[in-house]
């Protein structure tokens, strides 16, 4: 039995997004010239509540966060980020994660791993409820229960098998299959046992008092003098650009968001501080495993040096994305440099890896061999023509729609009519949801294109996206995944995964060494060098979030995955 015992730390409130930032804080200063994209779709609701900011409460400092009041109190599905930034400091897990993605214990005093890494023994911390109910392993087993059913956090408990209590305060967390990183994946909310969602009760440091308003819990187990300010007001915002507009006259002094989603539908231009919040959404380049070019692992190995993962990250997403060459965040424990410099960009490996492959060919007074080509490289973009229905799908005289047979082979003659010679096409799909994303692939094809691909950028409609991925009728996709906080790849890898997207085949080495990586993380070095190896996908970034502050009116935040009060004593309201 392997004992680890964890001492009380000041990780506290969890953030209750499906995927939480995490990583190095990152301030970066916003001026008038400077305008940045955040918010919520609006959310219908009869009317706004007029409010003045109160900047303090009995002579203590406060500040205030947008609330929007449609979106509810429900921990484990409310998907307003701002309803969450609030809630975390409501709320507490056994587990926070610490900028390297790594758990430490809040809830949980201490645990045991079986040997065979079947079975966590838990003992929980003698602590209380804002309610004043006592927390137990019940509380614990029943808010893990509400969370492994909700849409937000269902993906992390697909190998928990059942659980035992075995005492007031021992869980016993029975699983299908290892996994050595379970406690990065109870980070989730605890409440009361059979208590309802709709009103916030739990064991954080700040308590629920009223529509408008959160007040320091006197009563919090970790000790609420560590904390500097005693209230915390909730200002009425019913969409993003309400949340904007009072932002920019100082009613709102802290907003969390996507700045880059296509759901945030206001900018703002006003002085504030900005402070990365790392995310596990990996943007990645998938290829079609059954038909083309990128069957060829020699290709698709020489497409891995070709993309600029850095240019990218800095010229399309700005501070909100960070560049990886491995499918796990950079600032994670389990990212390994010097493993992801084997495939940092460089074209001109690139193009000799291509042109020792037999499945590319470029004549030797082609201008991308000869120096001559331009940056961009030849790029054609086109808009989907949506999903064909039953009848539409059948006219195709009989013959089998193989989704690369429409292209011309690399190394034949031209149709009389062309000018010039387009070698080594390829067709690359991109769901036209997010201007960002489209923005990304549309680089990603100039740099492909930069190496003697003639690349068709085909820009559809989500439907379309997944309806041709299906079908493989493409040869490459830029796409995003939302992985779990332990960056778990099964899905996306694993022959059977609902998410393999690319029809990656079954591979007995790439399916042990999955599995492998799970029972001790340590072996996560082997499986990633695998993937550079046969270069199933190409990794490319992952997105931050962003927490936006006025100017001065706070100081000590630094924001970790899933928890933006992360040392939460370190923070003061100026």
């Amino acid at each position: 039995m392997k004992k680890r015992f964890i001492s009380l730390l000041t990780a506290l409130a969890i953030l209750l997004g499906v995927l939480a930032g995490c990583g190095k804080n990152e301030t970066v200063t916003g001026s008038d010239d400077t305008g940045f994209a955040f918010g919520q779709d609006s959310v219908a609701s009869s009317e706004a509540e007029t409010q003045d900011v109160i900047p303090t409460i009995n002579g203590q400092k406060t500040f205030s966060m947008p609330f929007n009041n449609s979106y509810g109190w429900d921990p484990y599905n409310c998907m307003g980020m701002e309803n969450r930034a609030v809630m975390q400091l409501i709320y507490e897990g056994l587990f926070t994660l610490n900028h390297e993605f790594d758990a430490e214990p809040v809830l949980c005093k201490s645990y045991t791993l079986s040997d065979d890494g079947r079975t966590y023994t838990f003992e929980i911390q003698e602590a209380t409820f804002s309610n004043g109910k006592a927390l137990t392993a019940e509380d614990v087993q029943y808010s893990l229960g509400k969370a492994a059913e909700s849409g937000i956090y269902v993906s992390r408990f697909r190998d928990v098998g059942y659980y035992e209590v075995t005492g007031l305060h021992t869980l016993v967390v029975h699983m299908n299959s290892p996994n050595d990183r379970l406690p990065e994946l109870l980070d989730c909310p605890i409440i009361p046992s059979q208590s309802s969602t709709s009103s916030p009760v739990g064991t954080g440091p700040f308590v629920h008092v009223s529509s408008t308003a959160l007040k320091k819990n006197d009563d919090w187990w970790q000790g609420a003098d560590k904390i500097s300010f005693s209230t915390v007001n909730l200002f009425s915002s019913l969409s993003a650009e309400d949340t904007r507009d009072n932002f920019e006259i100082d009613n709102v002094h802290f907003v969390y968001n996507n700045p880059l989603s296509t759901s945030s539908a206001a900018d703002f231009h006003c002085d504030f501080e900005l402070y990365a919040s790392k995310d596990t959404v990996m943007q990645y380049i998938g290829f079609n495993m059954q038909y083309g070019i990128f069957q060829d692992q020699e290709v698709r190995q020489a497409a891995l040096l070709a993309i600029d993962r850095v240019g990218i990250a800095e010229k399309v997403y700005h501070n909100y994305a960070d560049a990886a060459a491995l499918p796990v965040a950079p600032s994670s424990s389990m990212y390994d440099e010097e493993l992801a410099k084997q495939v940092e960009y460089n074209p001109d490996a690139a193009l000799q890896g291509l042109l020792d492959s037999s499945s590319f060919y470029l004549p030797e007074d082609h201008p991308v061999r000869t120096g001559q080509a331009s940056a961009g490289g030849s790029v054609t973009t086109t808009t989907g023509e949506g999903i064909p229905d039953e009848e539409e799908g059948e006219e195709n005289d009989g013959e089998e729609n193989d989704g690369y047979d429409e292209y011309d082979d690399p190394e034949s003659e031209p149709e009389d009519e062309k000018d010039e010679i387009e070698y080594n096409r390829i067709l690359m799909l991109v769901a036209s949801g997010n201007l960002n994303r489209v923005s990304a692939a549309k680089m990603a094809a100039e740099q492909l294109a930069a190496v003697g691909f003639t690349v068709e950028l085909a820009v559809v409609e989500e439907d379309e996206f997944f309806y041709r991925l299906n079908n493989t009728d493409y040869d490459l996709f830029y796409s995003d995944v939302a992985l779990t906080p332990d960056f778990e790849l099964r899905s996306l890898l694993l022959s059977t995964g609902d998410l393999n997207y690319g029809h990656i085949g079954y591979d007995e080495t790439l399916e042990s060494l999955l599995y492998a990586s799970r029972e001790n993380s340590g072996n996560r070095y082997d499986l990633y060098e695998y993937i550079i190896k046969t270069a199933y996908i190409c990794p490319v970034l992952f997105q931050n979030n962003a927490v936006f502050t006025t100017r001065g009116v706070l100081s000590g935040l630094d924001p970790s995955p899933g928890n933006l009060f992360y040392h939460i004593e370190n923070i003061e309201v100026n």
